[in-house]
C-alpha cells in the first residue's frame, strides 16, 4: 500500500475518517 511509504496519507485519512464519524 502506498500509505504505507507516505505516513502523512495515513494521518490525512484518519483525520477525514473522523469528521467523517462525527
Amino acid at each position: 500500500k502506498f500509505l504505507r511509504k507516505t505516513p502523512w496519507a495515513r494521518n490525512k485519512v484518519e483525520n477525514l475518517y473522523r469528521e467523517s464519524v462525527t
